[in-house]
């Protein structure tokens, strides 16, 4: 039997001080003087209760040094590490600020890290010996900052465009197109062409974790007089971006409709220009992976690039450009974005072009949404031509009383069916139907309106278009059939469209009792 030794750092408290905490990240290194060894790492943030969201078991060959990045904005956090008793490896921790500078106060080298003695796990003392904080990252994405990155949603560039996975738009000429291997995003030579592709699905921000948007693009053409570029986790309203404009590139931070622009020059860790820590002088428009950190609330922004041609002769790495941590307000007002790139000629009458690869939205950490049910019920009698049973669709500002669009994430929960003889029936996104959408309480069903952020149409009689998300058949005899909550609990429901559950015979009628249920991310 492996016995082993736990260490721990301890609570560390790290409560913000005029919207800033002492430690935004902490880097542990560990060096192995040892043969092969396993370590466990766990870190907890602290509330009333110990809330684990660090989990990371590997291995380490002889002499290896790991290191790993974790995000510590918490009030209090504490990290434990369990080796196999007698191994000799060498654990430190380092936290780092939001400008990258280490803090005295949350360091800890390992002759300060606490032994924990329990009934069953034999103890030795650990080495103190200091461990240098340069080497490189084990990982090119920084991935092992964290044990878990849970996508929410990754959006791949090789399968066009589609209505599920993509919004496009385009004023006088600009346009957005894909030739199975990139998207590009295009303004024509108008002056007022404008051209933009996001995500369908918006992020999902969940409180106490950070979360992740990336896009990847390259700058083939820069703007020329007053054309912009924009790329990043935004909308109109709230949302973080990187640009290029004639003068060059700048971050951006955009809060009810209004830009705080950060030129090159003025970022705060490593303008990648030959200045910075990194001595990196790296062109960002020959083809990277740009990345945004944040935690919401009074959180940090973190912009980051992983940059694919750095002059150190390594394949991949991600370097920190620039931290952002808004004085006495929360980072955005609204933290569920799409993941967007947009050109404008902005009065230049000049066509201008970005290849456009990949994009991905994950929260760092486990991802459980919270969310509810909304339903509504209809009997109702179907014959042989389609006809609109129930439809959906999102209100267009939510919550109430404000002004902001509704951003609330929705997905197909379930369907249940009770005809008197057969039918089959379809779930079809983006359907036109007659009738009138309503807010809750129905005359069915009793849900108050601020609870949700549905409108419901249970009066429609004819139904035109849309496509056909899934389909089923139904046994007659008044038995339901509820089918949708296992095979469709992933189909996320694109914004500013509707979901119309239809049905119909196969010959004569059918009295049908039907019930659908969309869940609400929020």
């Amino acid at each position: 039997m492996m016995i082993m030794q736990l260490l721990t750092t301890g609570a560390i408290e790290n409560s913000s001080v005029n919207g800033l905490r002492p430690t935004n990240e902490v880097i542990i290194i560990l060096k192995n003087n040892d043969g092969n060894n396993a370590v466990n790492i766990q870190g907890y943030y602290l509330t009333d209760t110990q809330n684990q969201y660090v989990q990371e078991v590997f291995s380490m060959v002889p002499y290896q040094v790991s290191i790993r990045e974790y995000q510590t904005q918490f009030d209090a956090f504490e990290f434990k590490f369990s080796v196999e008793s007698g191994t000799d490896i060498d654990i430190s921790v380092w936290g780092k600020d939001a400008e990258g500078n280490l803090v005295a106060s949350h360091r800890l080298v390992p002759a300060e890290l606490s032994v924990v003695q329990s009934a069953t796990t034999a103890v030795t003392t650990a080495n103190a010996n200091l461990i240098g904080v340069d080497a490189p990252l084990d990982s090119q994405f920084s991935d092992l900052r964290v044990a878990q990155k849970s996508a929410q949603f990754e959006v791949k560039s090789v399968y066009g465009i589609t209505f599920l996975r993509d919004e496009t738009a385009g004023v006088a000429g600009g346009d957005v197109t894909n030739d199975g291997t990139l998207y590009y995003v295009s303004t024509s030579s108008n002056p007022a062409s404008y051209a933009r592709l996001q995500t369908a699905e918006r992020g999902r921000y969940i409180p106490g974790r950070a979360a992740e948007a990336s896009i990847g693009l390259l700058i083939t053409q820069l703007p020329q007089g007053d054309q912009i570029i924009r790329w990043g986790y935004f909308d109109d309203l709230d949302g973080f971006f990187f640009g290029v404009n004639a003068n060059g590139y700048f971050i951006g931070i955009r809060r009810q409709g209004m830009d705080l622009i950060i030129p090159r020059s003025e970022w705060n860790v490593d303008p990648l220009d030959g200045t910075g820590p990194s001595r990196q002088s790296i062109d960002l428009g020959t083809g990277h992976i740009f990345i945004i950190t944040y935690s919401w609330g009074f959180g940090t922004v973190s912009f980051r690039i992983a940059a694919s041609e750095p002059s150190n002769g390594t394949n991949q790495e991600v370097f920190i450009l620039h931290n952002f941590d808004p004085p006495d307000t929360t980072t955005i007002q609204d933290p569920n974005q799409p993941v967007r790139i947009e050109v404008v000629n902005n009065g230049t009458a000049l066509p201008l072009t970005v290849p456009v690869a990949g994009r991905s939205y994950s929260i760092i950490g486990e991802d459980t949404p919270q969310y509810r049910i909304t339903s509504e019920r209809r009997s109702v009698t179907v014959e042989t031509e389609y006809f609109p049973i129930l439809a959906f669709r999102r209100k267009t500002t939510f919550p109430p009383g404000t002004r902001r669009p509704n951003t609330v994430t929705l997905r197909l929960e379930g369907v249940d069916l009770a005809p008197t003889a057969p039918m089959f029936y379809e779930i079809r996104i983006g359907a036109d139907v007659d009738g009138v959408y309503e807010p809750f309480p129905t005359r069915t069903t009793l849900i108050q309106p601020n609870e949700t952020a549905l409108e419901v149409n249970n009066n429609c009689t004819e139904v035109n278009g849309g496509y056909v998300a899934f389909q089923g058949l139904s046994a007659g005899g008044g038995s339901p059939r509820v089918l949708t909550s296992q095979d469709l609990q992933d189909l996320v429901i694109p914004f500013n469209v509707s979901i119309v559950l239809v049905g119909a015979t196969f010959s004569g009628q059918s009295t049908v009792n039907a019930v659908l249920r969309i869940r609400e991310e929020w």
